[in-house]
């Protein structure tokens, strides 16, 4: 007699139905680890996929961030490249345009006491011609070197201090700018008299760095005018500071006897 039965009506099967692993055969042991393999390597290779894909994402952001960085700093460069002058380090006549960071700065002090000045190096002409223009630039290096350690800081209270990157004006409260081959423009907070001790304390750092590096020559000088100012034109503080120069170096020609050549 044949008996029908449905497979819904087959209860399903229970841990109690599993072969235990003791009774498997020999064969069924292979397969059975072999499954257990195959499955490990599925997911051992989903891992080294996944870490392989977080690691290309880590070096793609670590080379997006070195770019940037990079770029960054380029950009800094060209930025000081277009601000200054590179035989001297000082700033040239950009940071003095309407929208020049010297211009910027004395706008934002409108109101307040400030000094411009103009120096000019006396005798660089003789200098050339008697040693070559390598020993002109030489002075005019020591003469701007001791423009920039000149220049004051916020947290100075006046006071130089060696240890601060005098190229980088942020934190400065002067400017020291190269408007011609042998001249300065120099600019400050504080009035004319600020100005003016500013002016003496460069003349003594230029006659001492002279003596330091180049002692077997007698150490120039250099003639200056300074004026006040409070209206944040910096332009035109240079201007009329210039014109006082002018005076100073034709009464440096007068007392030295030196002919003057324009």
């Amino acid at each position: 007699m044949t008996t029908n039965i449905k497979l819904s009506e087959l209860a399903p099967p229970t841990p109690n139905d599993r072969i235990p692993d003791d009774q498997l055969t020999r064969e069924q042991l292979l397969t059975h680890t072999d499954n257990l393999r195959q499955q490990l390597k599925r997911a051992v290779g989903q891992v080294a996929f996944h870490r392989v894909v977080a690691d290309s994402h880590t070096r793609a952001y670590e080379n997006e961030k070195q770019k940037g960085r990079a770029l960054n700093e380029e950009n800094k460069r060209l930025q000081y490249e277009a601000t200054h002058d590179p035989m001297t380090g000082l700033h040239n006549r950009k940071v003095i345009n309407h929208d020049g960071e010297a211009t910027k700065f004395f706008e934002a002090h409108i109101g307040e006491s400030a000094f411009g000045a103009v120096l000019d190096l006396n005798g660089l002409k003789g200098r050339n011609d008697a040693y070559g223009h390598a020993a002109g630039d030489a002075v005019i290096k020591l003469f701007a070197k001791a423009c920039q350690e000149s220049i004051r800081f916020e947290e100075e209270e006046n006071e130089v201090s060696p240890n601060i990157d005098r190229r980088n004006i942020v934190s400065a409260k002067d400017f020291a700018i190269r408007t011609g081959g042998d001249e300065v423009f120099f600019a400050g907070l504080g009035g004319s008299e600020v100005g003016e001790n500013v002016m003496k304390r460069i003349m003594t750092r230029f006659e001492e760095l002279q003596r330091e590096e180049i002692s077997n020559l007698t150490p120039l000088t250099c003639s200056y005018g300074v004026v006040e100012f409070d209206n944040g034109d910096v332009a035109a503080a240079m201007d009329a500071a210039d014109e006082f120069a002018r005076a100073a170096k034709d009464q440096y020609y007068e007392q030295t006897g030196n002919i003057r050549r324009r």
